[in-house]
C-alpha cells in the first residue's frame, strides 16, 4: 500500500505458458496458454488476463482463481460472452482467444487466475502441467 498517495494496490497472478492437458481423447498438440506472468492493479481499477487455446473444438471455458496456500476454486465457466457482477469473459472462436474482464477490481481479488478450456461443460478429468 502506498500511504503517502493513500491508494491500495492488489497484485493479480497469472500463469504463463500453462498447458491443459484433458481428457478423454485431448492430445498434447491441444494447449491452452495465457498472455501474462504477472500483473498490478490497483484496487477499483481494471484488469484484463487474456488465454488462447489452440484447438477449434474447444466450446466450454473456465476461469479459476486460486489464493495463496489453498486450492484452485472455479470463478466463472461459459461458452459464450457473459457477465457475472465484477467478472466479464469475452470470446472469440475466429481469434481462437477469450478474456476474463475484472472490473473495479477488490483486495479478494488478488491470487492466481487459471484459464482452462474443454470440449464438455465439465473438467471432471484434467490436469495442469506447467510448461518448462
Amino acid at each position: 500500500m502506498d500511504r503517502a498517495a493513500g491508494v491500495k494496490s492488489l497484485r493479480l497472478i497469472m500463469i504463463n505458458d500453462l498447458t491443459l492437458f484433458l481428457s478423454p481423447g485431448v492430445t498434447s498438440q491441444q494447449k491452452v496458454e495465457q498472455s501474462s506472468l504477472s500483473l498490478a492493479v490497483q484496487e477499483g481499477g481494471n484488469a484484463i488476463v487474456n488465454c488462447t487455446y489452440t484447438d477449434t473444438v474447444f466450446n466450454y471455458f473456465f476461469w479459476y482463481h486460486q489464493y495463496p496456500g489453498k486450492g484452485p476454486q472455479l470463478l466463472l465457466q461459459m461458452f459464450s460472452n457473459m457477465q457475472e457482477g465484477r467478472f466479464t469473459i469475452h470470446l472469440n472462436k475466429g481469434a481462437q482467444l477469450f478474456s476474463l474482464h475484472i472490473s473495479a477490481s477488490q483486495p479478494e481479488d488478488s491470487g492466481t487466475h487459471f484459464c482452462a478450456a474443454n470440449t464438455q461443460s465439465s473438467l471432471g478429468t484434467c490436469s495442469l502441467c506447467i510448461n518448462l
